[in-house]
């Protein structure tokens, strides 16, 4: 019962994160017209959206699990942190600039092996779905 208003709590607090942070992404979008062109065809939206509304999101997700993991546990939380960061930074120039898609598939292959060689994490085996049971390393 502790654990599920623990998790309960930790969401909640997330969730006030996002709506306190919101506003002023929203602020320094409109201050810098960092906005998306609705007018393309492929847009559903009627109006400018900001393009910085994963900085929140991201921002939320960070802190609230820095209060969620235990110190000394095994998650190697540095490697997954820098991960997500060097990620979120590529988010952030795609947004605003523009990045070409081979330098996107270079940050994510280097993303990828942080995660699976740095940070040990990876799946071990599929549990006979597909007929795929124990997966090697390599």
């Amino acid at each position: 019962m502790f654990q599920e208003l623990y998790f309960l709590i930790v969401t909640g607090v997330s969730v006030l994160l996002v709506l306190m942070i919101m506003p002023s992404v929203i602020h320094i979008a409109q201050k810098n017209q960092l906005f998306d062109d609705h007018s393309l065809t492929r847009k559903d939206h009627g109006y400018g959206i900001p393009r910085l509304g994963g900085v929140a999101f991201f921002a939320s997700i960070i802190l609230t699990s820095l209060f969620i993991v235990k110190s000394g546990t095994d998650l190697p939380m540095y490697q997954l942190y820098a991960a997500s960061l060097i990620l979120f930074g590529l988010g952030i120039k795609d947004d605003l600039s523009g990045v070409h898609f081979h330098t996107k598939l270079i940050v994510q292959a280097v993303v990828a092996f942080i995660i699976t060689v740095s940070a040990d994490i990876r799946i071990n085996s599929f549990y006979g779905v597909f007929n795929i049971n124990q997966l090697d390393y390599v």
